[in-house]
C-alpha cells in the first residue's frame, strides 16, 4: 500500500494470491496476530503474562491512502507496531509493562520503516546491549520448510552441530559451555 500507493483491498488480494496473507486475513489486518506475538515476547522479555484482552489492539483497516500520503509528506511511514515497554525501573514500586498494537507513524529514516512485504522486524533496547534489531521473513516459503525438514530427518538432536560455537557449547543432552 505504502510503496505502490495502491488501495488496501488490491494489496490484500495480491498478498493472498502469493500466500502471504491467509484466506481470512482478519487476525493479520486487525492486529490480533501481532498481539499474540507481543504476548509471547512480553512473557520472554519481562517475565510476566499479559492476557490478550489487556492488550490495546487496533488494526490497519482504517488507515487510508490519504493517511499514508500525509505521513510521507511529513517524513514518516505508517507501520503496524506491537509495542511493549516497562512503565518503571526494574523492582520499582508500581512497575509494570505497557502493551499495545496499533498503526504508528515512524520516521522514514528508521530501520523499522524499511521493513515491508513478507518481512517482520523486532527492535529492542536492553541495558547491557543497547539498541538491537532483528529482521527476517514473517512467513516461511513452504518449499524451504520442506527442504529444511527433509535435511533434518534422521539426524538426532544430540548430534546437531553449530559451526560458530565451540565444541563444548554444541547441543547435547545437557549443554555445557566452558
Amino acid at each position: 500500500m505504502t510503496d505502490e500507493g495502491l488501495d488496501f483491498s488490491l494489496v490484500l488480494k495480491e498478498a493472498q494470491a502469493h500466500g502471504y496473507a491467509e484466506a481470512d486475513p482478519t487476525l493479520d489486518i486487525e492486529g490480533m496476530d501481532s498481539a499474540h506475538k507481543l504476548q509471547i515476547l512480553v512473557a520472554l522479555a519481562f517475565r510476566t503474562f499479559i492476557d490478550l484482552k489487556h492488550i490495546h489492539t487496533e488494526g490497519i483497516t482504517r488507515v487510508t491512502a490519504q493517511d499514508i500520503e500525509y505521513a510521507r509528506e511529513l517524513g514518516y511511514r505508517i507501520k503496524l507496531l506491537a509495542i511493549a515497554k516497562a512503565t518503571a525501573p526494574d523492582g520499582a514500586a508500581g512497575s509494570g509493562v505497557e502493551v499495545r498494537v496499533h498503526p504508528t507513524m515512524i520516521p522514514a529514516a528508521s530501520p523499522l520503516a524499511a521493513v515491508s512485504g513478507v518481512f517482520n522486524g523486532i527492535s529492542l533496547t536492553g541495558d547491557a546491549v543497547g539498541d538491537l534489531m532483528f529482521y527476517g521473513r514473517g512467513r516461511a516459503d513452504a518449499d524451504r520448510v520442506r527442504g529444511a525438514v527433509g535435511r533434518r530427518r534422521g539426524r538426532p538432536a544430540h548430534r546437531t552441530r553449530h559451526p560458530s560455537l565451540p565444541s563444548s557449547c554444541r547441543r547435547s543432552a545437557r549443554p555445557r559451555c566452558r
